[in-house]
């Protein structure tokens, strides 16, 4: 799976899913991006919009020869509190989509692991 197939198989995913709160947002100055997490209200718990949003921004970031550093953080104190807890009341709790999940999110972090682009995550988000 690439990492353009890992983001549709999130947008299939995200189709069949309630929507809520946050999103990721990136920024890009000089040779440093940013990638902040922004759902402050849920502790940056991740919804899939927002795992299809760190595709599409680890697409740019990897598309972009001149950024050599990313760095990840969360809005607030805290960094990230791991998956959106409502996404799995859901529908996520059914496994096959819980693998589709998890197979397309290792897709992408696989790909921002083995870049050259240096990776930082700024863990206390405050």
């Amino acid at each position: 799976m690439s990492v353009d197939a890992a983001i549709k198989e999130l947008e299939v995913l995200e189709s069949g899913l309630p929507s809520f709160d946050g999103e990721v947002r990136l920024s890009i100055k000089e040779d440093v991006a940013t990638l902040l997490l922004d759902s402050p209200r849920s502790a940056n718990a991740l919804t899939v919009k927002m795992m299809r949003q760190i595709g599409e921004s680890v697409r740019t970031v990897m598309g972009d020869s001149a950024i050599r550093f990313l760095v990840i953080r969360g809005i607030g104190r805290v960094f990230c509190a791991g998956g959106h807890l409502g996404l799995v009341r859901a529908g996520l709790i059914d496994t096959e989509r819980g693998r589709r999940m998890s197979r397309a999110m290792g897709e992408i972090l696989g790909e921002l692991a083995s870049s050259d682009v240096v990776s930082v995550s700024v863990l206390d988000g405050g």
